[in-house]
């Protein structure tokens, strides 16, 4: 579903852009803009689970110096829910944060009117938490996921400048991350039960696919 709102969405904003007139001014270069996700946008609105390598990053910063591009992105992400057992005092409580970074350098290697190809080398970060506090009545119990990671690795962008002011985009990347990862269980009242229920460090690598779409504001 949303490979088909992606391909709309460019397609209707290509449309819109080559029915301008074909002597509007598009050579106008502003050196910043501000990018946002319009398909993670989405995902968040609508709680979506749906996991096929979106890129994490709702927000991205560019400075364009010419030729060569620094980019900035992030991916705030942040929830909280509290259930309570009916007929008891007992409840749950969960959290969830997720933030995403990255910053990266950037080459236009193909820069025509009004479409340029641009690639290069981003380094990423991450912080991931998923605490659940479950409260007896007798004792509060916090069971934490907790994960961060770094990495590195080439992008490919493709862009699509609708006017001077406003452009489109989508792009991939190819990251090699290294992360650790550990679960914890700890008593509020029993410290000394408190245990280390798991850790992991590895490596992994990374693919975000082009299926996200950044509505990009230059000035």
């Amino acid at each position: 579903m949303k490979r088909i709102i992606l391909i709309s969405t460019f397609t209707a904003l290509a449309f819109v852009g080559y029915s301008q007139d074909e002597d509007a001014d598009t050579s106008r270069t502003f050196k910043h803009d501000i990018g946002l996700n319009a398909i993670g946008m989405l995902r968040a609105l609508f709680n979506s689970d749906e996991i096929d390598a979106v890129t994490p990053y709702l927000i991205s910063y560019n400075l364009d110096m010419g030729k060569t591009n620094f980019r900035l992105g992030i991916g705030p992400s942040f929830s909280s829910s509290t259930e309570t057992h009916e007929g008891f005092s007992d409840s749950q409580n969960n959290t969830k944060i997720d933030l995403d970074a990255r910053i990266g350098l950037g080459f236009d290697v193909i820069d025509q009117k009004r479409w340029v190809v641009r690639t290069g080398f981003d380094i990423i970060g991450g912080y991931h938490l998923d605490k659940t506090v479950d409260d007896t009545g007798f004792d509060k119990v916090t069971t934490e996921n907790e994960e961060w990671n770094i990495g590195a690795g080439p992008f490919a962008q493709l862009i699509f400048r609708i006017n001077d002011r406003i452009s489109i985009s989508t792009d991939a990347g190819l990251y090699f991350n290294h992360f650790n990862s550990r679960e914890n269980e700890l008593f509020e009242n029993f410290p000394d039960f408190n245990n280390e229920l798991s850790q992991t460090t590895g490596q992994k690598l990374e693919v975000f696919l082009p299926t996200s779409l950044f509505i990009h504001f230059h000035f």
